[in-house]
């Protein structure tokens, strides 16, 4: 097709087009722009509000009773975990479990612990019980008990020796304490 318009008119033609491209462009742009802003605004804002409904579930839940049960029950769980890890104030002495993992290592086949109790007063006392087969065993366990550094004595009463097999016993230790050198 020939084009009749003069040669200034052909190159405002093409700068009309070339503007009204832009111009769409710019406007795509623009519309996107808005488009994307309300979609971003409506997101802050239900998330603002799912954040505040969050805090106060939290709130809530931390004032319930049963988180507070909880709270009381993870307390009184270090407090005793405090206590198995204790140093008496003026003494060293070994943890809790290190003794009585002494006293359980020390029983030989014969020997079965029903029970140890650890009582800190002015010493430190252990008392073990429980049911030895026969004397010698119970015998062999007791010596090794006395050979242990880390216990002053081991008090066995002599009933316990009173019967040959299925002899049931109690034994109580005394822990080794140390002064502090200062």
């Amino acid at each position: 097709m020939i084009n009749l318009l003069p040669r200034q008119a052909q190159k405002q033609l093409e700068r009309e087009y070339v503007y009204r491209v832009l111009i769409i462009i710019a406007i795509m742009i623009a519309l996107a722009t808005i488009i994307f802003s309300i979609i971003l605004g409506t997101l802050y804002f239900v998330l603002n509000l799912e954040r505040g409904q969050l805090e106060k579930l939290h709130t809530d839940n931390l004032a319930s009773p049963e988180v507070q049960n909880d709270i009381a029950n993870i307390n009184d769980l270090q407090n005793k975990m405090n206590i198995l890890s204790f140093n008496t104030s003026g003494t060293i002495t070994e943890q809790f479990s290190e003794l009585i993992r002494v006293v359980i290592e020390a029983k030989n086949k014969d020997i079965h612990i029903k029970e140890i109790t650890i009582q800190n007063n002015e010493t430190l006392v252990i008392s073990v019980s429980g049911i030895a087969d026969t004397r010698d065993g119970f015998v062999k366990y007791l010596e090794s008990l006395k050979t242990n550094k880390l216990f002053s004595s081991v008090n066995s009463p002599v009933s316990n020796l009173s019967q040959s097999t299925g002899i049931s016993f109690s034994i109580n230790i005394e822990v080794v304490t140390q002064k502090h050198e200062k």
